[in-house]
């Protein structure tokens, strides 16, 4: 597996770790890491990691998302998309920046957007604050 060095794994908020299975949506602030199974809708101004053995299988809405395991579903991000060479992704893929990696061996099934317009970094702010409606909302 391929160690991403963009996001700091010693800064976690939250970790599902491997065996556990999650049905529901999620959303929160800071660094989460799925190692586990989760099924349900995912949002975040922040950072999230896919381990290699994760499975999930919902929408994705964050700042920042680094994959090793399985995705299925649509994923937006502000920023980073990252897919390491273990991973499997089905789902189109959506990021307001130009930083999309996917890494040799990877599976990506889907279509991309890059630098969309209602992405770009003029409108991150706007994203960053309909994220923490959706949050309020929810707590």
């Amino acid at each position: 597996m391929v160690k991403s060095t963009n996001v700091d794994e010693k800064e976690l908020t939250a970790f599902l770790a491997e065996g556990t299975n999650f049905k529901g949506d999620l959303s929160f602030e800071g660094t989460v890491r799925i190692d586990g199974r989760f099924e349900g809708n995912i949002t975040s101004k922040d950072s999230l990691i896919i381990g290699e053995n994760a499975v999930v299988d919902g929408e994705i809405v964050v700042g920042k998302i680094i994959i090793s395991g399985k995705v299925s579903g649509n994923i937006t991000s502000t920023g980073l998309v990252e897919i390491n060479s273990t991973a499997q992704v089905h789902g189109n893929i959506k990021t307001g920046s130009n930083r999309l990696i996917i890494h040799e061996g990877a599976i990506f099934s889907g279509g991309c957007e890059m630098n969309s317009s209602d992405l770009s970094e003029s409108s991150s702010k706007d994203f960053q604050h309909t994220v923490r409606q959706m949050i309020d909302e929810e707590t």
